[in-house]
C-alpha cells in the first residue's frame, strides 16, 4: 500500500481551483487520482521532453481527441498477459522513442502503481521487468502501462490539503494520503 505526504505550491487563481477540487472531494469521502511524481524517475525526463517538443511546435501540452483537449501520457504496451499476483511482466517500449524501463522507477497500470525491481532486455524494444508489489489485477496483452504513474488515494484526515494563506496570495498546503485499495 502506498502512502504519501506531498506539498503543493499554489498562487492566485490556482488557490480557488484547489478549494473547489477539495470541496468536491468532501474531505475523506472521495478519492483523488494523483500522479506519483518521482524526482529520480525517468518519467520526469520524458515529460520534460514532451513539454519542450509541444512548446517548440506552439502546442500548449495538450493533444486532441474528438476535438477535446487531453493530456498526452507516455506508455508501454504489455506483450503477454500477466495475471494478478505476478511479479514479472513483458513490455513493449516502442511507443516512446529512446525510452527503456529502469530499475527503481515507478510505473502504473489502471492507477495501480508498482516499482520496477529488475529489467531484462528480451527482444527488440521488449523488456521483461520484475515488479513490487506484485500485480494487483490481471493485465492482458495489449494493455497500457503508464510511464508517468498514477494512483488512487484517500485523504487520511478531513483537513489534509487545507490551504493556508499568506499576504502574497500564495499557499503551500500539505497532504497525507493513503492508497485506496478498491
Amino acid at each position: 500500500r502506498w502512502y504519501g505526504s506531498p506539498r503543493l505550491g499554489l498562487c492566485d487563481d490556482v488557490i480557488r481551483q484547489w478549494r473547489a477540487i477539495r470541496a468536491t472531494a468532501r474531505g475523506r469521502v472521495n478519492v483523488y487520482r494523483i500522479p506519483l511524481i518521482d524526482e529520480h524517475g525517468y518519467a520526469k525526463k520524458i515529460s520534460a521532453k514532451i513539454f519542450d517538443l509541444n512548446r517548440s511546435q506552439g502546442i500548449s501540452g495538450l493533444v486532441f481527441n474528438n476535438y477535446m483537449p487531453t493530456e498526452y501520457q507516455p506508455f508501454m504496451l504489455v506483450k503477454q498477459t500477466a495475471l494478478k499476483g505476478a511479479t514479472s511482466i513483458v513490455l513493449d517500449a516502442s511507443p516512446v522513442e529512446d525510452y527503456i524501463p529502469h530499475v527503481g522507477e515507478i510505473l502504473s497500470n489502471r492507477d495501480w502503481p508498482f516499482i520496477v525491481t529488475e529489467v531484462y532486455e528480451t527482444g527488440d524494444r521488449e523488456y521483461t521487468v520484475t515488479v513490487e508489489p506484485p500485480l494487483r489485477v490481471d493485465v492482458p496483452a495489449g494493455e497500457i502501462i503508464d510511464i508517468v504513474p498514477y494512483g488512487l488515494f484517500k485523504a487520511t484526515s478531513d483537513t489534509t490539503g487545507n490551504p493556508s494563506y499568506s499576504i502574497n496570495a500564495r499557499s503551500t498546503p500539505t497532504f497525507d494520503f493513503v492508497e485506496w485499495l478498491r
